[in-house]
């Protein structure tokens, strides 16, 4: 069985179809098909494009036939997968942007903690000037009411 089978074993097992083969490795739209027609090898830029696209193939079985069609969870070791750096860069991606929301959300909350503190300064401050206004009220209240108590205890004398 040629290399060009082994593809074509491979892109039926994973229920895929040619033409998304073709477009996921980069090759020529009807590649696969006219390549199983003429019965082709495979050249070596092929077949790095296909090993470098489908992490999951087991390359000796792709060039020879044998072992297994997929790597071994063993294999996985021994070879370069992009695979989960793609998916670490998106969680990464991911966790700078709730890291940039974080910080906003802080940020607002500060200002807004800021204004707060401002308007009960002011409040406090308005609060003692009432306290003593009320003060001065009470003083002036005693004193006129102790005035004319005065003056009437005088009369009656």
């Amino acid at each position: 069985m040629k290399a060009i089978n082994r593809i074509k074993q491979y892109i039926d097992y994973k229920g895929l179809n040619n033409s998304s083969f073709e477009k996921k490795n980069n090759l020529s739209n009807g590649y696969i098909a006219i390549q199983l027609k003429r019965k082709s090898d495979l050249g070596e830029g092929i077949l790095n494009k296909i090993l470098d696209n489908c992490l999951d193939i087991n390359p000796e079985w792709l060039l020879t036939g044998k072992g297994n069609m997929l790597k071994s969870h063993n294999d996985k070791k021994l070879y370069k997968f992009e695979e989960p750096q793609v998916e670490y860069s998106a969680e990464k991606n991911k966790d700078t942007e709730i890291i940039s929301i974080l910080k906003d959300t802080i940020h607002a909350l500060k200002e807004s903690l800021e204004l707060k503190d401002y308007k009960i300064n002011k409040l406090e401050q308005e609060n003692e000037a009432l306290k003593k206004e009320i003060n001065s009220l009470n003083i002036v209240k005693d004193i006129t009411v102790a005035k004319p108590l005065e003056t009437i205890s005088k009369i009656n004398k």
